[in-house]
């Protein structure tokens, strides 16, 4: 049986990697790219680079990933054809050197690095329900980072505060931390083991990203694939193999971990409840910041 993945961010410089070698595993592949000239970039590069040319599909979609509404009418379409979903990789990300707004007034970071990533898995979940099995999960990994840290729940989009771009980063990489507990423990096939979720430290490299946050990194850009495509394909991550206890759990150079991030309860409930009000005013009014 062909699996299916979906990857968003696939243009950029772990993404494409991580599309590669999922493709080359066979496995039909969905890459996500904010415009169709990166798309086709992706997928020519992917063909032309791959070690061998894989027998599944792969295709991609043109979708901005800081708009509700896109990622919205992508995700719906997606799942009303039918499709299988094996594997999520929500590894797009931003971080601007400015404070930026998106067109529905969400500051950019706090929209692509949390937003998307928590949108993506909701509207995706049917499709991710249909296709897992406790004898083999269907899996959400979210690409987050070893550099995370100094979340101010009360200023999530720099309003009030100075922004500072690598400030905002390590933010949201906490939060997509804390965001995959959240969905550990309040999603049921979560707590049956028919679907997996977990966040991971791909590699720090040479990128558009760390370069603008001023740190390039001494991994290579092949390197940032090998956790997030062992996340969404190791066979003994299941309820089976005990672990379950590591549910939401945070993995680095292919090993699963607890999370530390994961301890704040109180702090998880509230960026949840922040993503649940933020989704309610855009799916009532097409605005954010209201």
């Amino acid at each position: 049986m062909t699996k299916t993945a979906i990857v968003t961010g696939a243009h950029g410089a772990f993404g494409k990697w991580i599309a590669r070698n999922l493709w080359e595993l066979d496995w039909d592949v969905f890459l996500v790219c904010r415009q169709k000239a990166q798309c086709v970039e992706t997928v020519n590069w992917i063909k032309e680079s791959a070690k061998k040319s894989g027998a599944g599909e792969l295709d991609y979609i043109e979708c901005d990933l800081g708009s509700y509404k896109d990622i919205k009418a992508m995700s719906t379409k997606f799942v009303a054809e039918g499709r299988k979903l094996h594997a999520l990789v929500n590894n797009a990300a931003t971080t601007p050197r400015t404070r930026t707004v998106t067109s529905e007034g969400l500051e950019a970071q706090f929209a692509v690095n949390i937003m998307a990533y928590y949108w993506l898995t909701k509207f995706l979940w049917p499709a991710l329900v249909s296709t897992g099995t406790e004898a083999d999960p269907a899996r959400v990994v979210n690409v987050a980072s070893g550099y995370a840290g100094g979340l101010d729940l009360t200023d999530m989009q720099f309003k009030r505060r100075a922004y500072d771009n690598n400030s905002a980063y390590r933010a949201s990489k906490q939060a997509e931390r804390m965001m995959t507990g959240s969905f550990a423990e309040k999603m049921s096939e979560c707590q049956k083991g028919t679907v997996w979720i977990s966040s991971c430290y791909p590699a720090w490299a040479p990128s558009k990203l760390s370069a603008d946050l001023g740190t390039p990194g001494p991994d290579s850009e092949a390197s940032g694939a090998d956790t997030p495509v062992w996340c969404a394909v190791e066979g003994s991550l299941t309820n089976a193999n005990n672990f379950h206890k590591t549910l939401g759990g945070y993995a680095s150079k292919k090993a699963m971990r607890a999370d530390e991030y994961q301890q704040d309860r109180k702090g998880m409930e509230t960026l949840w409840k922040e993503c649940e009000r933020v989704t309610g005013l855009l799916e009532k009014t097409g605005r954010a910041d209201l």
